[in-house]
């Protein structure tokens, strides 16, 4: 039997599905938690969704778990060797330039 978009979303010939109201507030957690997830603020206050809280500290571990995973290290260490470079060049140019001052100074 074929769906439309509207059977899909929750729509049904006659008029909008129904539900109760510890589905919608469920369905809210869900919608709230799937925002947080992607980074965007949540839809109402947070107060009024407590499995939010413990969704949020999940997620945080997830997304801290999956930077420091071997496929993204790489990406990581070459953000570091770009700052070892950068330094390493700021300080040659600094030596360079306290050796001509010295020189300056010398010949002065």
């Amino acid at each position: 039997m074929p769906h439309t978009l509207k059977d899909r979303i929750g729509f049904t010939a006659q008029a909008p599905a129904t539900s109760t109201a510890s589905e919608e507030n469920r369905l809210r957690e869900v919608v709230n938690l799937k925002l947080t997830a992607r980074g965007y603020p949540v839809v109402g206050k947070e107060e009024e969704f407590p499995f939010l809280d413990l969704g949020q500290s999940l997620i945080a571990r997830f997304q801290e778990k999956s930077r420091l995973k071997p496929e993204n290290l790489h990406q990581v260490l070459e953000a570091g060797a770009r700052r070892v470079v950068v330094v390493s060049h700021l300080l040659q140019a600094v030596q360079k330039e306290s050796e001509t001052s010295r020189f300056r100074r010398d010949l002065g």
